[in-house]
């Protein structure tokens, strides 16, 4: 197969495969694939893949294309750890030639068998055609690195030469570069071109804008994505990073052509220049390339070409294996190539009257590419554009061959699919237009679409839409990875919740045995130092678990887990409750403490009252703390359906400074409010999510060392009137004499102590079991006054306990026992799901004793209806 060649470069990023065909002085290329690279992939992998999906021999001569130096005898491409040498792909293969060069010189080397679709002119010039005139040209390759070489035309052939002019310095040309550098060079130390005007250049220019001086680094984006959002104007640091990238970009490009010499043009490759071919004429670009005039009148105006085509480096590998002369270290010399873009030979067309009636010279002035059929399905003509990047014989596409044919050498090639082809000739057969896409070599994206003629026949149109095609797929790509990103978002969160609750179960058991036997041993004769003492150690226990539930709290917010419930309150008695709990506090810090109500605020609302609670006691809590000397003002108000609640007091203030981020999660005025008053900065967080909740919002307004005002607005219905209950018998309180036979389910030995400790002080016949199975088994041998059930337990859990009995009473006839949860877990929905369950009362973990005596004095009172509780 000495006429056929493998061609393959390799990138950090993505593998490109191509066949080659040796046919007179230009060989066709075909089967062209490209493969992103991927963390576990490797080059003999993805070589071996793209074999198999040929499903032939690999040839025996390979021309490979590297982003890497190709001096010694290992290459290794940094970005992605491979490492190989020569000997390992021949061994590995078969090959017997490999022809080795680096992607900058290959893609200088293609510039003469490049097609006219394959550059973009940037400025007034056109797309080169027809050759390259002799002379110099500088390229630029912007890619994962930075490569200059020039390339040099003369009447004995053309040779390369490369430099290492994308190692230099970044030196700025005006302050806001000069800024530019001093941020890079905050991250990243020494700032050469190189860092700045490669493909991965592209990313560090927008974090350097992006990232405020002394923040944290964020999650960078990638250079795609910078480039994606420029373009939709989604993100202004992405705007401003591609156009000082560009413009940065525009002055290399002058420099280099200044110093190269260029007199002929400049070319541009890349992966920068496939990704904004339509951006960067639009950019500084041109400005600032031509502002390197001023030295040099030609270099002002030389034409500069973008070569959009990313396959260029696979056609520069495979001019190089072509006229390889076997010399590795030395500048390459290369016979001229003949001249681009060559028309086909004529030919007599089969259709005369056809051709004459469209006229060839029309033909090749059209834009797009076009096919003219006749009713019989063999070409009358064509243009160059139809044909452009093909590697179709040209005996299958002169006029008089028949199509089908040479579409199926498309699709032999690779260029058409297989099952396009039978479309498109199914529906031509059958007189149907048609419109398909196909892939070209370099990854050129093709619309044909299919016409008839009225006099019978067809015109085929090919319309190049690779920049929209690529951009769909960055898009789609985009779409993806936002899901996939929005899954891993609400994966973790899940996870953290649970984490938390797991965390709440497990802290509030040992302090459940804190707060617990600090409440039984205050029933104990204390000496005035133990009972200080052990006021101590309570207030700690309490003020962690208030920690511990703000943390939750702002877990279920985030979660969208926290349910807030829909009744009837009295503001008045809300806020009297307020007064008398803040009161004391008040007297102590010797501030006055008002608290007012309008008259059109009065009355009934209806909304979560314990939310409510919940944001006015952390503000007064807030209020009281900050102020040392003064007063603290509490007043509520109504405008139509909003309820307005203002705290406002004479304290410390907040700075100016501070106020943009107050109601940040963890964010208080500064380190030494932290240090001086303790606390989380978790309380504001959570007033405004939960006023945000309620339809509303918080403001504030401070002025240090006078004083501040909160004043938050809830989106709130009236409510009907609270009908006073009948005034109904006081149960008996819970005493020994009334010798209470009670059950409790608990698993945790602590928890076991506590209870047993807390109800005999109360002269409770208690025993108790380790779960919710034996819990059934106790109650079926003999009756109980009470069961204290606890949720989360080995083998039965408390509500499947709770039916278990529900169910046997209701089989037996029995009397019905009251139950009572004992649990961490007192979300809505939960404490619902334990009273479903058949249980009478809820009681929150860590155990408060007053509670417990309530609700169980509650239940076993014999007034006691369960169903009315219930409701």
């Amino acid at each position: 197969m000495d006429n056929h060649a493998l061609l393959a470069f390799v990138g950090p990023e993505a593998c490109r495969f191509a066949l080659m065909e040796a046919s007179g002085d230009r060989p066709r290329l075909s089967q062209y694939r490209e493969v992103p690279v991927r963390p576990g992939d490797s080059l003999c992998g993805l070589m071996g893949a793209y074999a198999l999906e040929l499903a032939r021999p690999l040839p025996s001569r390979l021309g490979l294309a590297v982003a890497a130096p190709v001096n010694d005898e290992r290459i290794t491409v940094t970005q992605s750890g491979w490492s190989f040498t020569r000997q390992e792909l021949c061994e590995t293969f078969g090959f017997e030639t490999l022809s080795l060069i680096n992607d900058a010189a290959a893609a200088a080397l293609s510039l003469q068998w490049l097609e006219a679709g394959d550059t973009l002119a940037i400025g007034a010039a056109d797309a080169p055609a027809g050759g390259l005139a002799e002379g110099r040209y500088a390229v630029v390759s912007a890619d994962f690195g930075l490569g200059v070489s020039a390339l040099e035309i003369g009447p004995d052939g053309c040779r390369v030469i490369d430099t290492e002019a994308g190692h230099l310095a970044f030196a700025p040309d005006n302050v806001e570069e000069t800024e530019l550098l001093t941020r890079l060079t905050a991250v990243f130390g020494r700032v050469s071109y190189e860092r700045l005007i490669s493909w991965p250049g592209l990313a560090s220019v927008h974090e350097a804008l992006a990232r405020a001086p002394g923040a944290r680094p964020g999650e960078p984006l990638d250079p795609l994505e910078v480039a994606l959002y420029a373009r939709t104007a989604a993100d202004p640091h992405c705007r401003e990073a591609l156009d000082r990238y560009l413009a940065v970009l525009g002055d290399f490009a002058g420099a280099a052509a200044l110093a190269l010499g260029a007199n002929q043009g400049v070319f541009l490759t890349g992966r920068a220049m496939v990704e904004m071919q339509d951006q960067i004429a639009a950019s500084r670009f041109r400005e600032r390339f031509e502002a390197k005039g001023r030295l040099s009148g030609v270099v002002a105006r030389l034409p500069v070409w973008a070569v959009v085509n990313p396959g260029a480096v696979l056609i520069g590998a495979a001019r190089k294996l072509t006229t390889d002369r076997a010399r590795a270290e030395a500048p390459l010399l290369i016979p001229p190539s003949p001249p681009r873009c060559a028309p086909p030979p004529p030919s007599r067309p089969t259709d005369r009257k056809l051709v004459r009636r469209l006229g060839q010279p029309l033909l090749d002035a059209v834009a797009s590419g076009v096919l003219v059929v006749d009713s019989d399905l063999n070409i009358v003509a064509s243009n160059e554009r139809f044909w452009a990047g093909s590697a179709a014989p040209e005996a299958l596409r002169r006029p008089g061959a028949s199509i089908e044919p040479c579409l199926r050498a498309l699709a032999e090639l690779g260029e058409w699919r297989a099952e396009d082809v039978e479309t498109a000739l199914g529906r031509l057969r059958r007189a149907e237009p048609f419109v398909i896409e196909r892939q070209g070599f370099g990854g050129r994206v093709t619309r044909d679409e299919a016409l008839p003629i009225t006099s019978g026949g067809w015109i085929i149109t090919a319309e190049d839409v690779t920049v929209v095609a690529r951009r769909a797929r960055e898009l789609q790509d985009l779409a993806a990875d936002l899901r996939d990103a929005k899954r891993d978002a609400e994966a973790a969160n899940e996870a953290k919740s649970a984490f938390l609750a797991t965390m709440s179960h497990e802290i509030r058991t040992p302090l459940n045995g804190v707060l617990g036997m600090t409440q039984a041993m205050a029933q104990d004769e204390l000496s005035p130092i133990q009972a200080e003492r052990l006021s101590v150690i309570r207030q700690s226990g309490e003020c962690l678990l208030a920690i511990l539930n703000d943390i939750l709290d702002l877990s279920k917010i985030e979660a969208g887990k926290l349910e807030l419930e829909e009744t009837d309150f009295d503001l008045e008695a809300l806020l009297l409750g307020a007064r008398s709990t803040f009161t004391a506090l008040a007297n102590k810090k010797g501030l006055s403490f008002d608290l007012t109500v309008a008259p059109e605020a009065l009355g009934v609302w209806r909304g979560d009252p314990t939310r409510v609670r919940q944001i006015l006691y952390n503000l007064i809590s807030n209020a009281l703390k900050f102020t040392e000397q003064g007063e603290v003002r509490v007043a509520a108000d109504r405008d139509d359906k909003v309820l307005t609640l203002t705290v406002a007091d004479t304290g410390i203030g907040i700075p100016d400074a501070c106020l943009k981020g107050l109601f940040d999660k963890f964010v208080q005025a500064d380190a030494s409010t932290t240090r001086r008053y303790g606390g989380t900065g978790l309380g504001l967080a959570i007033t405004r999510q939960l006023a945000e909740l309620m339809g509303g919002g918080i403001t504030v307004s401070s002025e240090e060392g006078k004083g501040t005002v909160f004043t938050v607005r809830l989106i709130l219905p009236r409510g009907e009137a609270v009908t006073a209950p009948a005034e109904a018998r006081a149960p008996a309180p819970l005493t020994a004499e009334r010798g209470l036979k009670v059950l409790a389910a608990e698993d945790n030995t602590v928890n076991q102590l506590v209870l047993k400790t807390l109800l005999h002080q109360l002269g409770v016949d208690l025993t108790v079991v380790d779960d919710g199975l034996d819990a059934v088994e106790a109650w079926g041998r003999e009756p109980w006054d009470l069961i204290l059930m606890d949720v989360q337990m080995p083998r039965m859990d408390g509500p499947g306990a709770a039916r278990a009995i529900r169910a046997a009473e209701a089989s037996m006839g029995r009397a019905r026992t009251p139950i009572i949860a004992l649990t961490a877990n007192v979300m809505t929905h939960q404490v619902a799901e334990y009273l479903g369950a058949g249980m009478d009362r809820c009681v929150a973990k860590p155990l408060q004793i007053g509670a417990l005596v309530e609700a169980m004095t509650a239940v076993t009172s014999p007034d006691y209806d369960a169903q009315a509780d219930a409701a």
